[in-house]
């Protein structure tokens, strides 16, 4: 087992494909297949289900360790540059995507800017998978939505996003200017999956006018 195997196998599965992941390492596709399939066979197990490119059982448990890994390695490298009194190294930043869109490129220019020596990693996933992130160490820090339902998180309000009914013309909420709840409730809408901080938020004021 070596540390080229850990990461290969991170990439894959923050990556959700050996393409993708190889497209973020800069190598070919084979290479990464290699190198996972290698790690398989010394530990004696499938740590990647090939249909649906999860990590099994086995393999999330060797993920969850090989980010710890990979978060000490970068932190050595870091503390020896703070040491010559440098903002630089990796910094790991997630981001819910609906942001991240219109964010990362003032953010990335800023931090260009003002730590030229830093590197920034943007990860982009929702706030149910951010959040835990954070927490085992693998970001060093994320935009994502509140309520945060995680303890041992410090958060700090950055603005406030508008909440917009989007519905063709013609349609009886189309222009009608703020809606209440009850109203929205009366009609067919499509909403994000259950579980998102979004969703849970809505369906808690839902539930105060007596609709779930």
């Amino acid at each position: 087992m070596d540390l080229r195997q850990l990461g290969h196998l991170l990439a894959v599965v923050e990556h959700r494909s050996f393409s993708a992941a190889a497209r973020a390492l800069h190598t070919v596709q084979s290479n990464v297949s290699t190198h996972v399939a290698k790690l398989e066979k010394e530990l004696g197990t499938v740590l990647i289900d090939r249909h649906s490119m999860e990590p099994t059982a086995e393999g999330s448990a060797v993920v969850e360790r090989a980010r710890r890994i990979r978060t000490e390695l970068q932190a050595i490298e870091d503390d020896i540059v703070s040491m010559r009194h440098e903002v630089a190294g990796e910094v790991r930043i997630g981001c819910i995507g609906t942001t991240g869109r219109w964010m990362a490129t003032p953010l990335l220019g800023e931090l260009s800017v003002r730590h030229p020596a830093l590197r920034p990693v943007l990860v982009d996933a929702p706030t149910t998978s951010l959040a835990p992130r954070v927490l085992d160490g693998d970001l060093d820090m994320a935009v994502v939505n509140t309520p945060v339902a995680e303890a041992g998180l410090e958060t700090e309000p950055l603005f406030d996003e508008e909440r917009i009914v989007v519905a063709p013309s013609g349609h009886p909420l189309a222009g009608a200017g703020n809606i209440d709840v009850a109203t929205l409730a009366s009609h067919p809408i499509m909403l994000t999956p259950v579980g998102t901080t979004f969703r849970d938020a809505l369906d808690q004021e839902l539930e105060t006018v007596g609709v779930r």
